[in-house]
């Protein structure tokens, strides 16, 4: 009686970890993740050699900000790329297919990747038959971006320079109706904090030599609170969008300490 080929089998989680399916998170802007569990490994009952290996990637949204990589292929092995597949081939030792998948990694360059689950296939062949495909499920999860303000958009950069002219408050407008102000946020257009610090004045008991005030408009819009005699901190009363933000006009004025 002839012996029967079994197909060759998949663990992704490891011997030590129950099933073959592995668990894995991706955190935006992070570096590329392993596939597999570092103790992952490919058994076959009949041979110890093998001859390709098949993974796809399944529930990619991000395009070609997403994918897999290889790493460094062991001599013999070659490898085709298809959009979110890969397919290697070559007849290698089981261990050698081994190394292919622990050097496996996901990447996604996507700045607000879409938070749908990832899944991960893999299946090999032993020249006649193919495991069944084991399965890797990716959560990916995003990070809150902090927004970016240019007070000098026209520019492309964060500071403007501005003259302070003693006695006249209006040569110094700070924001509002400034038109080369830009506020930009990845992860959401609307904002509810500001805080406006005056580095350099005086911080005495007597009063500042400078000071913050708002417009008429803007007050009421926001809720204001000096927490130094030159920090000043506003909180929308609902949350503002960039427009409504630059509306809230900001000027320096003397202080009581102002010759």
């Amino acid at each position: 009686m002839g012996a029967v080929n079994n197909a060759p089998f998949v663990d992704l989680n490891g011997p030590l970890n129950g099933g073959f399916t592995f668990l894995t998170e991706f955190i935006e802007d992070g570096q590329p993740i392993p596939v597999a569990a570092h103790d992952a490994f490919i058994g076959d009952f009949d041979s110890l050699l093998l001859s390709g290996m098949s993974i796809f990637l399944d529930g990619g949204v991000d395009g070609e900000d997403e994918g897999l990589a290889l790493g460094p292929l062991p001599f013999g092995l070659m490898a085709r790329t298809t959009g979110q597949s890969i397919t290697v081939t070559g007849d290698a030792p089981t261990a050698t297919y081994e190394r292919v998948l622990a050097e496996l990694r996901y990447f996604n360059v996507r700045d607000e990747p879409q938070y749908t689950p990832r899944q991960v296939e893999v299946s090999v062949n032993d020249g006649l038959l193919n495991s069944r495909f084991s399965q890797t499920i990716i959560t990916v999860f995003a990070v809150n971006d902090p927004p970016r303000l240019l007070l000098n958009a026209a520019k492309d950069r964060p500071n403007r320079t501005i003259t302070f002219t003693e006695k006249r408050p209006d040569d110094v407008l700070l924001t509002g109706a400034v038109s080369t102000m830009s506020l930009t946020d990845d992860d959401t257009q609307l904002f509810s904090r500001m805080e406006v610090d005056i580095l350099g004045a005086r911080n005495a008991a007597a009063g500042a030599e400078a000071v913050v005030i708002l417009s008429q408009e803007a007050r009421a819009l926001v809720k204001s609170r000096m927490l130094t005699p030159t920090l000043l901190v506003l909180e929308w009363k609902t949350p503002a969008t960039p427009a409504e933000v630059g509306q809230v006009c900001l000027r320096l004025v003397p202080g009581p300490n102002t010759g």
